[in-house]
């Protein structure tokens, strides 16, 4: 069961005015095959299994921003970070990489509906994407603790992940897929007794590439024979030609593609070695 917060009207104004909060799932990139030829290993999504090295373990990079890698930041809260208006927060200097804070709650309290107690409203500015992991921990074994992430420029109707589960047992946790861009996290306390200490970190499990879904090494779909082994291919074309005589007849088009002595099938239509115009019969194998 979700609790709803009374800072929705922060956010709004933090994103511009144009965010609303109703569930749902975060937006998803269709299919990246216009058809199914053979030899096409990605008829239902970007790879057939998800590798060490995997640059699209979920969804591509819509937002072609370059990948999250860079340093582990650690950041303590100070207050006031309260979000009684877009200046009362706290800026967190990103690295483009994981992300480590640290803070106390000083209340814990509701009206049932509402967070009435201490909420810590954090910035945090990023120029990549990725996948993530957003876990949130706590002291206190009567504390129950929430979170909520927006990432404005990855969607304005959705948040990029919530931690609102009505449960004294620490963690909460969640992930988003190919989220990015500066994001704006609250960290509330919902009930508990003391000030109970908490962390919030955002872990970046995977980073889609950015542009094409399949153009990198690492991912399971580089090589030849399949479909995705140069940059921008979409899937919509055959798998790599195969000769294996090297008579100069592709393999599909070969009487038989271990005799280069036998050529296409159009030119010899009952492929028996004599050519159509010479055959007396070219639908059956009889010279």
């Amino acid at each position: 069961m979700l609790k709803r917060s009374f800072f929705l009207y922060l956010l709004v104004i933090l994103m511009g005015g144009t965010l609303t909060f109703g569930l749902g799932c975060p937006p998803t990139s269709g299919d990246d095959d216009d058809s199914t030829p053979a030899g096409d290993d990605d008829d239902d999504d970007d790879d057939d299994s998800t590798p060490a090295g995997d640059d699209d373990d979920a969804t591509p990079n819509t937002l072609d921003l370059p990948t999250c890698e860079g340093a582990t930041v650690t950041f303590a809260e100070t207050e006031p970070n309260d979000g009684e208006d877009e200046t009362d927060l706290n800026v967190v200097p990103g690295d483009d990489g994981d992300v480590v804070i640290t803070g106390t709650a000083s209340v814990c309290s509701n009206d049932g509906q509402t967070w009435t107690g201490d909420t810590d409203v954090f910035s945090i500015e990023y120029g990549c994407m990725g996948d993530a992991t957003f876990t949130l921990t706590w002291t206190g074994t009567d504390v129950d603790m929430d979170y909520n992430v927006v990432a404005p420029d990855w969607s304005e109707d959705e948040y990029a992940a919530v931690g609102y589960e009505y449960s004294t047992d620490s963690p909460e946790q969640a992930t988003g897929a190919g989220v990015g861009g500066p994001m704006i996290v609250q960290v509330l306390c919902w009930e508990g007794s003391g000030n109970p200490e908490w962390t919030f970190t955002i872990d970046w499990t995977s980073a889609p590439g950015a542009g094409d879904d399949d153009d990198s090494a690492g991912d399971d779909d580089d090589s030849a024979g399949d479909d995705d082994d140069s940059a921008g291919d979409d899937d919509d074309s055959a798998s790599a030609t195969v000769d294996a005589d090297v008579d100069g007849v592709p393999e599909q088009e070969d009487c038989n593609d271990s005799d280069a002595s036998l050529g296409a099938i159009s030119a010899d239509g009952d492929c028996d070695g004599v050519l159509t115009a010479d055959d007396c019969d070219d639908t059956a194998a009889t010279g």
